[in-house]
């Protein structure tokens, strides 16, 4: 079976953010959609502290994207992205009460 990454370099690079944030503690899931040309392939990132803070993370080639659209950073610079990664999906521990 050949590897996803050698035939879609978004994958490499998502595999390259997954290694990154597996390095600083959170839960990544590489999501390559087997067929369907349609979807892209992402990257799930939980922080284990707080699973509700998880999002997803998508490339278009020359940056990676939230979910919600905004621009994360180049991916040239898979440590600065994992480092706003992780600021935006930090749990401080406080209470909202």
């Amino acid at each position: 079976m050949m590897n996803a990454s050698v035939e879609n370099p978004s994958v490499t690079h998502l595999e390259r953010l997954g290694v990154e944030l597996g390095g600083r503690d959170y839960r990544t899931r590489l999501l390559v959609p087997a067929g369907e040309a349609s979807q892209r392939p992402s990257l799930e990132v939980t922080n284990p502290l707080a699973a509700v803070l998880t999002d997803t993370i998508v490339v278009d080639g020359e940056a990676s994207w939230w979910s919600w659209g905004d621009r994360i950073g180049p991916t040239a610079d898979v440590p600065g992205a994992a480092t706003k990664v992780c600021s935006v999906l930090r749990f401080d521990g406080r209470s909202s009460t």
